[in-house]
């Protein structure tokens, strides 16, 4: 879990697990964007899975809370230490073969009432969307009352 997720509705079975499909698949939407460290991460950790017997990995590299065993994420960070980038959510979901349900990404990058649906049980954002967006504003509408883990500002 990440400060910037949040769990809109209940998941009374628990949290699910999610991905964002294969790896071939986000990384060639990257690939469109941009060349740096987090794609070429992204390929290194695509290859090292494949050495490994997953030749078709999946893409746990979403802004959604992932249920973690802890000796399995240690094993999955082992495996990775060598990579300068390791993409740690991929690497361990594959490695601990959890497989789970196909969603689209729910950050939310911009301002603009766009981009999320109030139906969503997860959103993210940036700073920006959640302190001045659209976003923000129906997240806090949501949650009128701290709950016990937050600090008032001052």
């Amino acid at each position: 879990m990440n400060d910037d997720f949040f769990v809109m509705q209940s998941q009374p079975d628990g949290m699910p697990v999610l991905h964002r499909g294969p790896v071939r698949n986000v990384e060639a939407y990257y690939a469109t964007r941009a060349q740096g460290k987090y794609l070429r991460g992204m390929q290194a950790t695509r290859d090292l899975l494949v050495e490994r017997g997953h030749p078709d990995p999946l893409s746990y590299e979403l802004h959604v809370p992932m249920p973690v065993h802890k000796r399995g994420m240690l094993y999955a960070l082992d495996v990775g230490r060598h990579l300068d980038v390791v993409h740690k959510r991929s690497l361990y979901g594959n490695l601990a073969q959890l497989g789970g349900e196909e969603i689209a990404d729910v950050k939310i990058m911009h301002r603009a009432p766009r981009g999320y649906s109030a139906s969503s049980p997860f959103l993210s954002t940036m700073p920006d969307s959640f302190v001045a967006g659209h976003v923000g504003q129906y997240i806090r509408r949501s949650f009128p009352q701290a709950c016990r883990y937050e600090t008032r500002r001052r």
